[in-house]
C-alpha cells in the first residue's frame, strides 16, 4: 500500500474536476481545506485502469475552489501484483477556451517536482518450538521478505 498527500493549491478559481488512475486499486481524498482530518473520499479505482475515464468513479463531482487557496490532497494505491503506480489528473472548467483551441491539451502531461520520504522498517523474527529434541544436522532455514 502506498499514500501519497500534499497539497494543492489551486491556480484559478472557478470549477474543477480530479481524475484517478493506478495498478492496481486505489483511492482519491480531497479536504475542503488544508486540514487532512477533514478529508473525504471523492473518486476511486477498484483495479487496474490504464486510462482516467474507463469508469464514473475515478472522476470527483465538479467542485468550485478558490485561488490560492491551499486543499490537502491523498492518494491511496493498493498493488496485488506487479507494477504500483498511481496518477492524478485535474481539469478546469471556468476557462474562455474552447475544444477548438485546447483539443490537443486534453489529458496533456504537466511535470511536477515531488519529493519522498523513506522510513526504515525493522523488524523480528521470532521461531518457536522444542529445538532440543532433535539434533539438528545440515539443516538451513530460508527466509524470504518482500515489501
Amino acid at each position: 500500500v502506498t499514500r501519497t498527500s500534499g497539497l494543492f493549491v489551486c491556480p484559478m478559481t472557478g470549477m474543477w474536476q480530479f481524475y484517478i488512475r493506478s495498478d492496481d486499486a486505489s483511492n482519491l481524498y480531497i479536504s475542503p481545506d488544508e486540514d487532512p482530518a477533514k478529508r473525504e473520499k471523492v473518486a476511486f479505482s477498484d483495479q487496474y485502469r490504464p486510462r482516467f475515464t474507463e469508469t464514473p468513479d475515478q472522476k470527483t463531482d465538479k467542485m468550485m475552489m478558490q485561488k490560492g487557496k491551499r486543499y490537502y490532497m491523498e492518494a491511496t494505491q493498493n498493488e496485488g501484483n506487479g507494477y504500483a503506480n498511481v496518477y492524478v489528473a485535474a481539469r478546469y472548467f471556468d476557462t474562455d477556451f474552447t475544444s477548438a483551441d485546447t483539443e490537443q491539451a486534453w489529458m496533456e502531461q504537466q511535470k511536477i517536482m515531488t519529493s519522498s520520504t523513506t522510513r526504515n522498517e525493522g523488524q523480528t523474527v521470532r521461531l518457536s518450538g522444542d529445538w532440543t529434541a532433535v539434533s539438528a544436522v545440515n539443516e538451513v532455514q530460508t527466509l524470504t521478505f518482500y515489501s
